[in-house]
């Protein structure tokens, strides 16, 4: 079973660079580029690791 990755980022080119590279090494990734809807993605799904920038506009990761 592959692990399960999520990237927050509103940088979305960041975000593509990230997820093929994890893909790449055998990851299931998921990107979202809005800190909005982290939270009920968080509540509904389960990942084993989450990248997470700080800086976002309208929710800040210190706030998720």
């Amino acid at each position: 079973m592959k692990k399960k990755i999520l990237i927050v980022d509103d940088d979305e080119e960041f975000c593509e660079e990230m997820s093929e590279i994890l893909a790449d090494e055998g990851y299931y990734v998921e990107q979202l580029f809005k800190g909005v809807k982290v939270i009920k993605l968080l509540k509904e799904n389960k990942y084993d690791l989450v990248f997470l920038d700080m800086k976002m506009p309208g929710i800040s990761g210190f706030e998720i």
